[in-house]
């Protein structure tokens, strides 16, 4: 049951995040992405000015790229303002630098879980 809950809360705060995507806001930080279509400026602008995502590159957002399993797992770690430098890992041997905090403090609380124990390669919620 408690599994039941933990989706629940999962799924909750992506929709609340992309909710709060759409939302305007007036003190956007600047960013210096290139390829982003105007019609998605004020939601990268929001989300990049609270630090839930950054781009591809300095100048690159990767509006043209698919979002991955690691992506995903930053962006809601990030969302959910967790402790990605000092969780404890999660032992998977499959992820790269960019995502390891953010799947071990995922893991670390409980939301996620590998496919196996070492392996992200499905990730379950």
């Amino acid at each position: 049951m408690f599994t039941s809950y933990k989706k629940l809360f999962a799924t909750s705060l992506v929709a609340l995040m992309a909710f709060t995507a759409i939302l305007p806001t007036a003190s956007a930080a600047q960013h210096q992405f290139t390829d982003v279509n105007p019609n998605y400026e004020e939601a990268v602008s929001f989300l990049y000015e609270f630090e839930i995502i950054n781009g591809k590159s300095a100048t690159s957002f990767g509006t043209n790229l698919n979002l991955t399993r690691g992506d995903a797992a930053v962006i809601l770690a990030n969302t959910l303002g967790l402790d990605t430098e000092n969780a404890t890992s999660a032992g998977f041997t499959d992820l790269n630098t960019r995502v390891r905090g953010a799947v071990n403090a995922l893991a670390e609380e409980g939301i996620i879980a590998g496919f196996r124990k070492t392996s992200l390669s499905q990730i379950q919620c």
